[in-house]
């Protein structure tokens, strides 16, 4: 499953980006879920 996510959500959020190479101009960002 794909999503188009903000990726400058991460950074509003103050969480750390689970993409250590993640940057606001990734934007959108295409995050591969794996559901379990």
């Amino acid at each position: 499953m794909y999503f188009l996510v903000n990726a400058s959500s991460f950074f509003e959020d103050g969480s750390s980006s689970p993409f250590p190479n993640l940057t606001e101009d990734s934007n959108p960002v295409v995050v591969k879920l794996k559901l379990k």
